[in-house]
């Protein structure tokens, strides 16, 4: 099935602003960030969602400027031990 990337773009960005909206400051993984949005949406909505941690980042950077204009601040990291975790912080401005 193939759907419209403009749709995934808009259900991205709806369900990242509806988490925000909960979590004003958030720090945690892809993988994390992705289920937290799946809760946010609907069974039906939840299928659109990309699959895998990767893929949502690719949506996220696609459509930065979009979440930013809503006045939410994404910043990606990396932790500093031996791991080197990549994690997003979340916070509105």
């Amino acid at each position: 099935m193939t759907y419209n990337t403009q749709s995934v773009d808009t259900l991205v960005v709806e369900g990242f602003s509806s988490f925000v909206s909960q979590n004003p400051n958030w720090t945690g993984t892809m993988t994390q960030l992705s289920r937290k949005i799946s809760r946010t949406l609907s069974r039906s909505e939840k299928n659109l969602l990309p699959g895998s941690a990767s893929a949502l980042r690719k949506v996220i950077d696609r459509n930065i400027r979009r979440i930013r204009s809503r006045g939410i601040s994404v910043k990606f990291a990396r932790t500093p031990d031996r791991m080197r975790t990549r994690l997003v912080q979340i916070a509105t401005r």
